[in-house]
Protein backbone atom coordinates (compact mmCIF):
# COMPACT_ATOMS: atom_id res chain seq x y z
CA UNK A 1 0.00 0.00 0.00
CA UNK A 2 1.19 3.53 -0.67
CA UNK A 3 0.05 7.08 -1.33
CA UNK A 4 0.14 7.45 -5.10
CA UNK A 5 1.36 4.53 -7.19
CA UNK A 6 0.69 2.04 -4.43
CA UNK A 7 1.68 -0.78 -6.79
CA UNK A 8 3.88 0.61 -9.59
CA UNK A 9 4.73 4.21 -10.45
CA UNK A 10 6.80 4.91 -13.57
CA UNK A 11 7.95 8.29 -14.87
CA UNK A 12 8.37 8.77 -18.64
CA UNK A 13 7.56 5.10 -19.05
CA UNK A 14 8.20 2.77 -21.94
CA UNK A 15 7.29 -0.43 -20.20
CA UNK A 16 5.36 -3.69 -20.41
CA UNK A 17 3.35 -4.61 -17.31
CA UNK A 18 2.05 -8.13 -17.85
CA UNK A 19 0.39 -10.98 -15.94
CA UNK A 20 0.48 -9.45 -12.47
CA UNK A 21 -2.02 -9.18 -9.64
CA UNK A 22 -2.51 -5.82 -7.89
CA UNK A 23 -4.71 -5.68 -4.79
CA UNK A 24 -5.13 -3.32 -1.87
CA UNK A 25 -3.21 -0.44 -3.45
CA UNK A 26 -4.01 3.18 -2.60
CA UNK A 27 -4.30 5.99 -5.18
CA UNK A 28 -3.28 3.93 -8.15
CA UNK A 29 -2.20 0.32 -8.55
CA UNK A 30 -0.40 1.46 -11.71
CA UNK A 31 0.70 5.06 -12.35
CA UNK A 32 2.24 5.95 -15.72
CA UNK A 33 3.42 9.56 -15.60
CA UNK A 34 4.98 11.54 -18.43
CA UNK A 35 5.16 15.27 -19.07
CA UNK A 36 4.32 17.65 -21.94
CA UNK A 37 6.58 16.96 -24.89
CA UNK A 38 7.10 13.30 -24.01
CA UNK A 39 4.32 11.77 -26.09
CA UNK A 40 6.77 9.20 -27.44
CA UNK A 41 6.64 7.22 -24.19
CA UNK A 42 4.60 4.06 -24.75
CA UNK A 43 3.52 1.33 -22.36
CA UNK A 44 1.62 -1.94 -22.69
CA UNK A 45 -0.50 -3.10 -19.75
CA UNK A 46 -1.79 -6.60 -20.47
CA UNK A 47 -3.21 -9.61 -18.68
CA UNK A 48 -3.29 -8.14 -15.17
CA UNK A 49 -5.81 -8.48 -12.37
CA UNK A 50 -6.47 -5.24 -10.48
CA UNK A 51 -8.84 -6.00 -7.62
CA UNK A 52 -9.90 -4.03 -4.54
CA UNK A 53 -7.72 -0.98 -5.20
CA UNK A 54 -8.84 2.36 -3.76
CA UNK A 55 -8.21 6.03 -4.46
CA UNK A 56 -8.73 9.46 -3.01
CA UNK A 57 -8.40 11.86 -5.93
CA UNK A 58 -6.95 9.64 -8.69
CA UNK A 59 -7.81 6.39 -10.45
CA UNK A 60 -7.88 3.47 -8.05
CA UNK A 61 -6.71 0.94 -10.63
CA UNK A 62 -4.64 3.07 -12.99
CA UNK A 63 -3.57 6.65 -13.67
CA UNK A 64 -2.10 7.98 -16.90
CA UNK A 65 -0.73 11.47 -17.39
CA UNK A 66 0.97 12.75 -20.58
CA UNK A 67 1.76 9.31 -21.95
CA UNK A 68 0.64 6.70 -24.49
CA UNK A 69 -0.61 3.31 -23.36
CA UNK A 70 -2.37 0.23 -24.66
CA UNK A 71 -4.37 -1.45 -21.91
CA UNK A 72 -5.78 -4.81 -22.93
CA UNK A 73 -7.15 -8.00 -21.43
CA UNK A 74 -7.13 -6.83 -17.82
CA UNK A 75 -9.70 -7.32 -15.07
CA UNK A 76 -10.43 -4.18 -13.02
CA UNK A 77 -12.85 -5.03 -10.24
CA UNK A 78 -14.18 -3.96 -6.86
CA UNK A 79 -12.31 -0.66 -6.68
CA UNK A 80 -13.50 2.24 -4.57
CA UNK A 81 -12.92 5.97 -4.80
CA UNK A 82 -13.37 8.61 -2.12
CA UNK A 83 -14.00 12.34 -2.35
CA UNK A 84 -13.05 13.37 -5.90
CA UNK A 85 -11.53 10.09 -6.98
CA UNK A 86 -12.23 7.71 -9.83
CA UNK A 87 -12.50 4.01 -9.02
CA UNK A 88 -11.23 2.57 -12.31
CA UNK A 89 -8.88 4.25 -14.80
CA UNK A 90 -8.17 7.98 -14.98
CA UNK A 91 -6.25 9.32 -17.98
CA UNK A 92 -5.20 12.93 -18.51
CA UNK A 93 -3.66 14.33 -21.72
CA UNK A 94 -2.81 10.77 -22.77
CA UNK A 95 -3.52 8.54 -25.74
CA UNK A 96 -5.27 5.45 -24.42
CA UNK A 97 -6.05 2.29 -26.39
CA UNK A 98 -8.40 0.16 -24.32
CA UNK A 99 -9.15 -3.34 -25.65
CA UNK A 100 -10.93 -6.32 -24.11
CA UNK A 101 -10.95 -5.35 -20.46
CA UNK A 102 -13.53 -6.05 -17.76
CA UNK A 103 -14.60 -3.22 -15.44
CA UNK A 104 -16.74 -4.74 -12.71
CA UNK A 105 -18.25 -3.32 -9.52
CA UNK A 106 -16.11 -0.19 -9.22
CA UNK A 107 -17.71 2.56 -7.15
CA UNK A 108 -17.01 6.28 -6.81
CA UNK A 109 -17.59 8.00 -3.50
CA UNK A 110 -19.53 10.96 -4.90
CA UNK A 111 -22.41 10.70 -7.38
CA UNK A 112 -21.53 14.12 -8.80
CA UNK A 113 -18.11 12.87 -9.95
CA UNK A 114 -17.69 11.45 -13.45
CA UNK A 115 -16.58 8.03 -14.59
CA UNK A 116 -16.88 5.24 -12.03
CA UNK A 117 -15.04 2.94 -14.47
CA UNK A 118 -13.25 5.34 -16.83
CA UNK A 119 -12.50 9.05 -16.89
CA UNK A 120 -10.48 10.51 -19.77
CA UNK A 121 -9.43 14.09 -20.44
CA UNK A 122 -8.04 14.53 -23.95
CA UNK A 123 -6.01 17.42 -25.24
CA UNK A 124 -6.00 18.06 -29.00
CA UNK A 125 -3.00 15.76 -29.53
CA UNK A 126 -4.38 12.70 -27.73
CA UNK A 127 -7.14 10.17 -28.32
CA UNK A 128 -9.16 7.33 -26.84
CA UNK A 129 -10.00 4.03 -28.54
CA UNK A 130 -12.11 1.60 -26.52
CA UNK A 131 -13.29 -1.69 -28.03
CA UNK A 132 -14.36 -5.05 -26.69
CA UNK A 133 -14.63 -3.95 -23.06
CA UNK A 134 -17.34 -4.97 -20.60
CA UNK A 135 -18.54 -2.41 -18.04
CA UNK A 136 -20.80 -4.11 -15.50
CA UNK A 137 -22.27 -3.11 -12.14
CA UNK A 138 -20.13 -0.01 -11.66
CA UNK A 139 -21.85 2.55 -9.49
CA UNK A 140 -22.15 5.70 -7.40
CA UNK A 141 -20.94 8.19 -10.00
CA UNK A 142 -22.45 10.62 -12.46
CA UNK A 143 -21.72 8.20 -15.31
CA UNK A 144 -19.76 5.03 -16.07
CA UNK A 145 -17.51 6.43 -18.81
CA UNK A 146 -16.76 10.13 -19.17
CA UNK A 147 -14.64 11.74 -21.89
CA UNK A 148 -13.80 15.45 -21.78
CA UNK A 149 -11.49 17.73 -23.73
CA UNK A 150 -10.65 18.15 -27.41
CA UNK A 151 -9.15 14.88 -28.68
CA UNK A 152 -10.84 12.20 -30.77
CA UNK A 153 -12.60 9.25 -29.15
CA UNK A 154 -13.90 5.94 -30.51
CA UNK A 155 -16.04 3.93 -28.11
CA UNK A 156 -17.49 0.99 -30.03
CA UNK A 157 -18.34 -2.70 -29.59
CA UNK A 158 -18.43 -2.59 -25.79
CA UNK A 159 -21.03 -3.87 -23.34
CA UNK A 160 -22.65 -1.81 -20.57
CA UNK A 161 -24.68 -3.77 -18.06
CA UNK A 162 -26.42 -2.89 -14.79
CA UNK A 163 -24.32 0.16 -14.01
CA UNK A 164 -25.87 2.63 -11.58
CA UNK A 165 -25.35 6.31 -12.43
CA UNK A 166 -26.81 9.50 -11.03
CA UNK A 167 -27.32 10.85 -14.56
CA UNK A 168 -28.98 7.70 -15.83
CA UNK A 169 -26.40 7.50 -18.62
CA UNK A 170 -23.47 5.15 -19.02
CA UNK A 171 -21.58 7.38 -21.46
CA UNK A 172 -20.98 11.11 -21.23
CA UNK A 173 -18.98 13.48 -23.42
CA UNK A 174 -19.02 11.69 -26.75
CA UNK A 175 -21.30 10.04 -29.28
CA UNK A 176 -20.66 6.29 -29.01
CA UNK A 177 -19.75 4.32 -32.10
CA UNK A 178 -21.46 1.19 -33.44
CA UNK A 179 -21.83 -2.19 -31.80
CA UNK A 180 -22.27 -1.20 -28.15
CA UNK A 181 -24.56 -3.50 -26.17
CA UNK A 182 -26.57 -3.28 -22.96
CA UNK A 183 -26.88 -6.98 -22.12
CA UNK A 184 -26.00 -9.31 -19.27
CA UNK A 185 -22.55 -10.73 -20.15
CA UNK A 186 -23.27 -13.89 -18.13
CA UNK A 187 -19.96 -14.03 -16.30
CA UNK A 188 -19.27 -17.45 -14.81
CA UNK A 189 -18.86 -16.24 -11.19
CA UNK A 190 -18.17 -12.60 -10.31
CA UNK A 191 -18.08 -13.36 -6.55
CA UNK A 192 -15.36 -15.89 -7.32
CA UNK A 193 -13.56 -13.39 -9.59
CA UNK A 194 -14.24 -15.64 -12.60
CA UNK A 195 -15.05 -13.32 -15.50
CA UNK A 196 -15.07 -15.91 -18.26
CA UNK A 197 -18.16 -15.60 -20.44
CA UNK A 198 -20.65 -18.33 -19.64
CA UNK A 199 -22.39 -20.49 -22.22
CA UNK A 200 -24.84 -18.46 -24.26
CA UNK A 201 -23.33 -15.09 -23.37
CA UNK A 202 -24.43 -12.43 -25.86
CA UNK A 203 -20.89 -10.98 -25.63
CA UNK A 204 -19.44 -14.00 -27.43
CA UNK A 205 -18.52 -13.08 -31.03
CA UNK A 206 -19.87 -9.56 -30.40
CA UNK A 207 -16.64 -7.52 -30.42
CA UNK A 208 -15.22 -5.56 -33.32
CA UNK A 209 -15.54 -7.69 -36.48
CA UNK A 210 -12.25 -6.45 -37.93
CA UNK A 211 -10.03 -9.56 -38.21
CA UNK A 212 -7.21 -7.84 -36.34
CA UNK A 213 -9.33 -8.23 -33.18
CA UNK A 214 -10.21 -11.92 -33.73
CA UNK A 215 -9.86 -14.40 -30.90
CA UNK A 216 -6.92 -16.75 -30.80
CA UNK A 217 -8.96 -19.46 -32.52
CA UNK A 218 -9.67 -17.15 -35.45
CA UNK A 219 -13.31 -16.49 -34.58
CA UNK A 220 -14.79 -13.04 -34.17
CA UNK A 221 -13.72 -11.09 -31.10
CA UNK A 222 -15.39 -12.01 -27.80
CA UNK A 223 -15.88 -9.04 -25.51
CA UNK A 224 -14.14 -9.10 -22.15
CA UNK A 225 -10.73 -10.07 -20.83
CA UNK A 226 -10.62 -13.52 -22.42
CA UNK A 227 -11.35 -12.34 -25.94
CA UNK A 228 -9.19 -11.06 -28.75
CA UNK A 229 -5.74 -12.14 -29.91
CA UNK A 230 -4.27 -11.66 -26.42
CA UNK A 231 -7.02 -13.23 -24.32
CA UNK A 232 -6.09 -14.11 -20.75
Amino acid sequence: RGAGGGGVILFHPSATIQNNSFAGCWDGAIDLIGSPGYADTYSLVIGNRLNDNDSWDLGGAMNLDYTVATVRNNIIADGNAYDGGNAGIAAFNSTLNLYNNVFYSNANGDTSRPGSALYVYLNQDTSLTAKGNIFAQNSNARDTVCVEGEGAADLSHNDFWANSNASGHDINGLVPGPGNLTVNPLFVSPPGKDFHLGAGSPCINAGDPNPQFNDRNGSRNDMGAYGGPNGM
